[in-house]
């Protein structure tokens, strides 16, 4: 259980690994992302990192439900490696819950996330444990809730803790993106985005710890970050009215003091503003175990 349990956070650490392969429409890859319009965004526009936040909020992927009804997760856990199938809903600003299924279809775990807690479910042994998001803060020193956690599974801007648009600076760009990094001067935890030049969507999201010797200005995507996740393959999901890109491609590396994990996650088929149902794990034929 311990084993299952300690990889099951794992996956919630990455803030809940979940995401992409192909959709009916592909659109170019990294640094050529296009949007629904064809607008293409000037460089004079992304005059301050307040600018650019602002149009990344404007066309990044907004939806009510979403049902990412398939997706195969590579996944490397210190020395081992793992293939894995999955499915994740969400219902916005109430439930996002992910089920990995490593054999034949069956489901042997499940991660709920919820407003003020998260669950994760042992279906082969019938255990689960219920958990405050201050046990991931006090593990990682990262200040995660479930605001942050839909952020990321959606592609969206996230900020740790919430700040504005003011918090961040822009930094030197890459050949093909925008670099923004802001400061959690609580926590001495430096955040850092990296948005397409060329289209306002997120291109790699990513945090580390600072110190007194370091600078906002000196940190980019290489800089050794012990959180990092990369968004790729946007491509087109039609929704009613206005069809939205989603990164139908995330890897999302973390390299803790304790473990090493990464994955990478492509997806098969996604819906929005579908009705959706996620069927609740009965727990009174469950034990409850300490996370």
């Amino acid at each position: 259980m311990r084993k299952t349990l300690l990889f099951a956070a794992s996956l919630l650490l990455l803030a809940s690994c979940s995401l992409s392969k192909k959709a009916t429409t592909t659109a170019p890859s990294q640094g050529t992302a296009a949007n629904t319009t064809g607008a293409v965004v000037k460089q004079d526009s992304f005059a301050t990192a307040n600018s650019l936040i602002n149009q990344t909020l404007e066309a990044q992927p907004s939806f009510t439900t979403m049902n990412m009804s398939k997706f195969d997760a590579a996944i490397q856990f210190g020395t081992m490696h793992y293939t894995m199938r999955g499915s994740m809903r969400i219902n916005r600003d109430s439930l996002i819950s992910i089920s990995l299924q490593p054999m034949l279809g069956i489901e042997v775990i499940r991660i709920e996330f919820r407003d003020e807690y998260f669950t994760i479910y042992d279906k082969m042994n019938h255990r689960y444990c219920e958990t405050p998001y201050d046990v991931i803060h006090i593990a990682t020193g990262i200040p995660v809730d479930f605001k942050i956690i839909q952020a990321i599974v959606s592609a969206n801007f996230f900020s740790i803790p919430h700040r504005d648009g003011k918090s961040f600076i822009q930094t030197e760009s890459t050949d093909s993106t925008y670099t923004i990094v802001g400061m959690d001067e609580l926590n001495r935890m430096y955040q850092y985005f990296e948005i397409y030049q060329k289209y306002p969507l997120l291109a790699h999201a990513g945090m580390k710890q600072g110190s007194d010797k370091s600078t906002p200005t000196s940190l980019s995507v290489t800089s050794n970050a012990p959180f990092m996740v990369s968004y790729a393959n946007y491509s087109t999901i039609v929704k009613k009215n206005k069809n939205l890109l989603f990164p139908y491609h995330i890897n999302i590396d973390i390299d803790h003091r304790l473990f090493h994990f990464a994955v990478t996650v492509n997806a098969e088929k996604i819906t929005v503003n579908e009705p959706i149902t996620t069927t609740a794990v009965n727990t009174e034929k469950y034990t409850r175990v300490p996370f």
